[in-house]
């Protein structure tokens, strides 16, 4: 079976050079950041590889529209220099990052990976 997790580990150190506060453990997250997801495997590459989908969460603090816009988007167009988006980016979701946390404004960006 291909390295699922050094894949995710790639992608993660992408976008920390990109600037932005990457990680794969939501409760290690400081906004604006991403949180990268792993969110299906399919099997379809000859020789046992795979396709990996990958959530990417580029999330902000909960603050009025404009701002939170101007701020996922600013991570939205640093992170497309490394990541190229298989679906649209979707500009409406929330996430929660702990138990306790209120869900905070968030776009999401899908991508895959071959691994082989």
């Amino acid at each position: 079976m291909p390295d699922v997790s050094e894949t995710m580990t790639e992608i993660v150190d992408t976008l920390r050079a990109q600037g932005i506060r990457a990680n794969l453990d939501p409760a290690k997250l400081n906004p604006p950041c991403a949180w990268v997801q792993p969110t299906q495997i399919e099997h379809t590459l000859l020789g046992g590889g795979v396709v990996l989908t990958v959530a990417v969460w580029l999330i902000a603090t909960d603050r009025p529209p404009d701002i939170t816009h101007a701020a996922l988007s600013a991570l939205l167009s640093r992170a497309l220099v490394v990541l190229e988006p298989t679906e649209p980016t979707v500009i409406n979701e929330a996430i929660t990052l702990t138990q306790s946390g209120q869900p905070l404004p968030a776009y999401r960006i899908t991508t895959t990976r071959e691994i082989c």
